[in-house]
């Protein structure tokens, strides 16, 4: 691999919402039992050495080279050796210039554009490509929005924990479309149910033609904006997971980050430098959080709830692709922090560690909460503003 970060990211031992361990899921399918039916359970991709990759999402820190509207590239990363993945890999950025001819150089993608399997292959890595995190519902639900079929052994949700994530959110889209139909309106009930389930699946736009013109939606914008809007929807949901998980970070950082052992003064201060960084971009990536949670809250109970107005609501919407990137990365940031720690404990049994085993978790950390070139000062963070940060 191409520095230690990306050893790093690519040897934890479970899948993250900044990594899917395709290689590791693949394990998993092969160990599985047998289908009801007897049908042979089949690898997410086509291409054989895709089924062994890492696909990893990293802030980038080349902004002023990165044009595809965040601060979030996606690189595929295939181990040299599935055994020993310390021993690194070669990586691809798919969506950066070039990338999708390097995949089929390396023979990870047939030169035949109209190749089924080659299709697929390229389907299924653009829609991790299109999605600010690898939390389990993102990846079910982008892929089946693709087309995309795939083992359940692909999928770190069970089929319960979906259905409760896409309750939730439908309760979202049910109170716009009870808001926008009227109650005397004919067959009220079957309109309303038809286009919640349009809202889910996002397979007929014209079927969404007169809810988008009531939020001055762009046409050719229609189903981003709508998709952004389930994003952020799914991430409100997610969070009340994430604060149990960001409290124990700071309990961590607070109480739990000290070495056990002696800590030469010449490396006390990069040490605390680095402790400190972490802290600042948990505080960093926190304040992004609540503060676009609390906008889109706000704006919808305006609308919806009150009904004093719909302003706030359709400037959040127009903005709901990006608002939804942010969350991802952000919340992604945090959930990847904690599963760094969790990683070592698993290993040494421990929740207190040593100065050599606290560099690396902090130095791994710090690598996440990375700030692009860019600094937030420069894109009114500080102030709440919706400005699209992901540092």
């Amino acid at each position: 691999m191409e520095n230690a970060k990306e050893k790093f990211l690519a040897t934890l031992n479970s899948s993250t919402s900044r990594v899917y361990a395709t290689l590791l899921f693949t394990r998993a399918l092969a160990a599985a039992p047998p289908l009801e039916d007897g049908a042979e359970r089949q690898p997410l991709f086509a291409n054989a050495r895709l089924n062994r990759c890492f696909v990893v999402k990293e802030t980038t820190t080349r902004v002023s080279d990165f044009s595809l509207g965040n601060y979030t590239e996606t690189k595929l990363v295939i181990p040299y050796n599935v055994d020993a993945l310390g021993e690194g890999g070669i990586s691809y950025l798919p969506r950066m210039r070039g990338g999708w001819r390097a995949l089929q150089d390396a023979g990870l993608l047939s030169e035949t554009l109209d190749d089924p399997r080659r299709q697929r292959d390229q389907t299924i890595i653009d829609a991790f490509c299109s999605i600010p995190s690898y939390a389990p519902f993102l990846v079910k639900d982008r892929l089946q929005s693709k087309g995309i079929v795939a083992d359940e052994a692909y999928f770190a949700i069970t089929p319960q924990e979906y259905e409760a994530v896409r309750a939730f959110i439908n309760q979202r889209f049910d109170k716009m479309v009870q808001t926008l139909i009227p109650p005397t309106a004919p067959d009220r009930a079957a309109r309303v149910e038809k286009l919640v389930h349009k809202l889910w699946f996002l397979d007929d736009m014209e079927a969404l033609r007169d809810i988008a013109k009531a939020f001055a939606i762009p046409p050719d914008k229609t189903f981003e904006v709508f998709y952004g809007w389930k994003g952020i929807s799914y991430f409100e949901y997610e969070y009340v997971r994430i604060k149990q998980r960001l409290m124990d970070l700071v309990t961590w950082l607070a109480g739990e980050s000290e070495p056990v052992d002696y800590v030469a003064r010449e490396n006390r201060k990069d040490y605390d430098a680095d402790r400190d960084a972490v802290a600042k971009g948990m505080v960093y990536a926190t304040r992004i959080i609540h503060s676009l949670l609390q906008q889109y809250n706000d704006s919808f109970d305006k609308l919806f709830v009150h009904q004093t107005g719909s302003a706030d609501f359709v400037n959040f919407l127009l903005s709901a692709n990006e608002k939804f990137w942010q969350l991802g990365e952000n919340i992604s940031k945090i959930d990847h922090a904690l599963s760094v720690i969790d990683s070592y404990i698993d290993r040494l049994k421990t929740r207190r560690f040593q100065f050599v085993h606290l560099s690396e978790i902090l130095a791994a950390q710090k690598a996440v909460f990375a700030m692009p070139e860019r600094r937030a000062e420069e894109d009114g963070a500080g102030d709440g503003d919706s400005g699209f940060i992901t540092g």
